[in-house]
């Protein structure tokens, strides 16, 4: 599963506090943290999620197979099965290059004072080991 997050999503002191936790429980606290609604949760506009959601869709079916994906109000959540000859981190970029710039220009024209974060921060990938048995989610 891949989880990215918008850039004030997690506060510093939260985020220090989370590496002081044993790996273990890291991934349950982290999932917590980011479910707080820290930040300006811009993905909860629904013009936002919904440039997350075609960017996800763009995409599917040439560059890996969309499985399923949440998108909440601070952050995202989406599991692919990446296609030979693609890399994680360049899907990764993709989404988020294209979105950061889409979301900027939507805020810009309803707010023109708003300044959406740095595309290239808070990504957090957790690999799931490959499964013999599809799994039981909806999309």
């Amino acid at each position: 599963m891949i989880t990215y997050r918008l850039n004030d999503a997690l506060p510093r002191e939260v985020i220090t506090s989370l590496r002081e936790i044993p790996e273990k429980k890291q991934r349950l606290e982290f999932e917590n943290a980011l479910d707080a609604g820290y930040g300006r949760c811009w993905l909860e506009r629904p013009e936002i999620a919904r440039l997350i959601v075609d960017n996800f869709r763009h995409f599917d079916s040439q560059r890996y197979e969309l499985i399923a994906y949440v998108v909440m109000p601070n952050h995202t959540h989406v599991l692919i099965r990446i296609f030979d000859g693609m890399t994680l981190s360049s899907i990764v970029h993709g989404w988020k290059s294209y979105t950061a710039k889409k979301i900027a220009s939507v805020l810009r024209a309803s707010r023109p004072r708003s300044r959406f974060g740095n595309p290239n921060t808070g990504t957090d990938i957790f690999v799931m080991s490959p499964s013999p048995h599809p799994p039981n989610i909806a999309r």
